[in-house]
C-alpha cells in the first residue's frame, strides 16, 4: 500500500512540474505574414502614393521593377534601407520591417488566408489563380464551394466580376495585360504610327471561351501553350512567324519591299525592347533604289510632315500623290497634263522655278501657238518605275536627248537648250531666237516678232513686207488680217503656227 502511494505522489510531482514549464514557455502560433489588404496597402497609400499614386493598387508591385517575391534586393526594399539618401524614403523601422517580411517570406501575399498560397494575384507566381485555373483543366466545381457564382461571388469570396468586367469567360479577363507581353502594346495601341491591329491578324479568334482549340482541345486536354501565331491574309501571302527565333518575316506590315538593302529591321524579332520610332526599320530611309530622300515628293498621302498619316500608311500598297492613285496629276500639277501648279513641293507661285512657265505653256494666252505638249521639254514616263523619272534626282531633265524624235522643241535639227544658271531657254525651235525667262510670265517675254523679225530677214522677203500680207503664201497658218488662223478639232482650237514646218 506504501508503495503504490509512493508511486502516485511521484507522479504528481512530475504533473506539478510539466505544468510550470509549460507556464514559463512562449505559445506556439502560426507566422503571421502581412498581407495587402490587412496592412501594406494602408502603409503605402499613407507613406508613398502621394508621389506615387500607383502604389495605391496591388498590381503596381506584381512587376520586377518595384517587388520581386523572396528578393532582398528588391527595387521597394532597397529604396527604403536606412543607409538611403534619398530624401523622404526614411521610414520608421516596423515599417521596413513588415515590408521586408512581405516581400521576402510571404510572396507578397494579396490577403491573409490559409486557403490560397501568397502569390494568388502575382502573374509571375505558380500559384496566380489563372495558372491554377489552367491546370484544373478550367474547371469551376471547387472554386464554386467558396465562391458560388463565380462572376458575382459569396460572403466575404470575390467574384470573377470584382476584378473582370464580364466575369470568367471574357477575353479582357484572361488577355488584360497581353499589351505587356512582347510587342502586343504597339500592335494593339498604335504605337509611333498610330495604327492598332485586331487580334485577328495573327491569331484565330475563338467564338466563345470554351470553343475547341481554344483552352481546351476538342478531347478535353489543355490547349498547350503559346497561342498559335497564324497570320491572316492582310499580312500578306507570304508572312510567317518562326516562334524558335521569335522573328516575323515578309510581313507586308514590316516590308514595304523585298529586297529593300536599306531597311533595318525587316524581320523584327517579337520580343525586342522598342527603341525610338525610325522609318528605316521596314524600309530604307530612303529604300534601297531610291535617289532622293523627300518622301513627301512622291508619298504625301501616307507621310505627313510629322513623319506618320496612319490612314494610309501600311495598307499593303505603295501610294503614291496625294490622293494615291498614281496618275501624273496625283503628285504634281491638276489635270490630265500633270503640269505644275502645283509644283512636288507644293508651290504655286510661278516665280518659283518648279512651277514657272507650265501654265503659260499649257493655256497660251497670246494666240501664238497651240498649247505644248509635257514631251516637248520633259521625257514623259509610260508609268512611274520607268528609267528617268523617279530614279533620278530632282530638278527634272529639261530637252534630254531620248525625245529629240518626238519634241517640237528640237524641230528642224536644232538642239534647244535651258540654262539653270539664269532660268533661260536657248535655241528652241518654238522661240527660235528669242530667249525668255521661265519665271518672268506676262511681261512680253515673247510677243509676234520676238523669236522671229516681221518680217523675217531671208529671202523671199523683203524689209518692207506687212503683216497683212503673211497670208499671202501662209495662207494655213495666218490670214489676210494677219492674225493666225484656228480651226476647231477634236483636240480644241488649233493653228499651224510653230507645228515644225513652214506651211505655204
Amino acid at each position: 500500500m506504501r508503495d503504490t502511494t509512493d508511486r502516485v505522489l511521484v507522479g504528481l510531482l512530475f504533473l506539478l512540474a510539466s505544468v510550470a514549464c509549460e507556464e514559463e514557455r512562449d505559445p506556439e502560433l502560426r507566422p503571421h505574414c502581412p498581407s495587402w489588404k490587412t496592412e501594406v496597402q494602408d502603409a503605402v497609400e499613407t507613406r508613398c502614393a502621394g508621389c506615387h499614386p500607383s502604389f495605391s493598387r496591388y498590381a503596381t508591385f506584381t512587376s520586377d521593377a518595384l517587388a520581386r517575391p523572396g528578393a532582398l534586393d528588391s527595387p521597394i526594399l532597397t529604396v527604403l534601407a536606412p543607409t538611403t539618401t534619398i530624401a523622404g524614403h526614411r521610414v520608421p523601422v516596423e515599417t521596413r520591417a513588415m515590408l521586408t517580411a512581405w516581400v521576402t517570406s510571404c510572396d507578397l501575399r494579396y490577403s491573409d488566408t490559409p486557403v490560397h498560397a501568397g502569390g494568388l494575384l502575382d502573374p509571375r507566381s505558380d500559384d496566380f489563380h489563372a495558372k491554377a485555373w489552367r491546370a484544373s483543366q478550367y474547371s469551376t466545381t471547387t472554386c464554386r464551394d467558396c465562391h458560388g457564382s463565380l462572376s458575382s461571388g459569396r460572403g466575404d469570396a470575390p467574384g470573377c466580376e470584382t476584378c473582370h468586367a464580364g466575369g470568367e469567360e471574357a477575353c479582357s479577363t484572361c488577355h488584360a495585360r497581353i499589351y505587356e507581353k512582347g510587342a502586343h502594346g504597339v500592335h494593339i495601341s498604335g504605337g509611333a504610327l498610330g495604327l492598332r491591329y485586331e487580334c485577328a491578324l495573327c491569331h484565330a479568334e475563338p467564338e466563345t471561351f470554351r470553343a475547341p482549340n481554344h483552352t481546351l482541345l476538342p478531347n478535353g486536354e489543355l490547349d498547350e501553350l503559346p497561342p498559335e501565331v497564324m497570320l491572316g491574309e492582310a499580312a500578306g501571302p507570304n508572312a510567317h512567324y518562326d516562334p524558335a527565333s521569335g522573328t516575323c518575316a515578309e510581313v507586308a506590315c514590316h516590308v514595304a519591299r523585298p529586297g529593300d538593302t536599306a531597311a533595318a529591321r525587316p524581320e523584327p524579332v517579337w520580343t525586342a525592347p522598342l527603341s525610338e520610332p525610325a522609318c528605316d526599320r521596314c524600309h530604307g530611309e530612303p529604300p534601297a533604289g531610291h535617289v532622293s530622300d523627300r518622301c513627301l515628293d512622291c508619298h504625301p498621302s501616307p507621310v505627313q510632315p510629322d513623319g506618320t498619316n496612319a490612314s494610309r500608311h501600311l495598307n499593303r500598297q505603295v501610294d503614291l500623290g496625294r490622293s494615291g492613285s498614281g496618275t501624273c496629276d496625283d503628285c504634281h500639277g491638276s489635270g490630265a497634263s500633270g503640269a505644275p501648279p502645283p509644283s512636288l513641293s507644293g508651290a504655286t507661285d510661278p516665280r518659283v522655278p518648279e512651277v514657272g512657265a507650265h501654265r503659260a505653256h499649257l493655256e497660251p494666252s497670246r494666240r501664238l501657238a497651240n498649247p505644248a505638249a509635257c514631251g516637248d521639254c520633259h521625257l514623259v514616263p509610260t508609268e512611274i518605275s520607268q528609267p528617268g523619272h523617279v530614279d533620278t534626282p530632282a530638278p527634272a531633265e529639261v530637252f534630254p536627248e531620248a525625245i529629240r524624235a518626238t519634241s517640237l522643241a528640237f524641230g528642224r535639227g536644232i538642239t534647244p537648250e535651258f540654262r539653270r544658271e539664269d532660268l533661260r531657254c536657248s535655241g528652241v525651235y518654238c522661240h527660235w531666237a528669242a530667249e525668255p525667262h521661265w519665271t518672268t510670265i506676262g511681261l512680253n517675254e515673247i510677243t509676234c516678232g520676238s523669236c522671229h523679225p516681221i518680217p523675217p530677214d531671208r529671202a523671199p522677203h523683203y524689209p518692207g513686207l506687212r503683216i497683212t500680207e503673211c497670208g499671202t503664201c501662209h495662207t494655213s497658218t495666218i490670214d489676210l488680217l494677219g492674225n493666225f488662223r484656228f480651226v476647231d478639232t477634236p483636240e480644241g482650237r488649233r493653228t499651224t503656227h510653230i507645228n515644225g514646218r513652214v506651211d505655204f
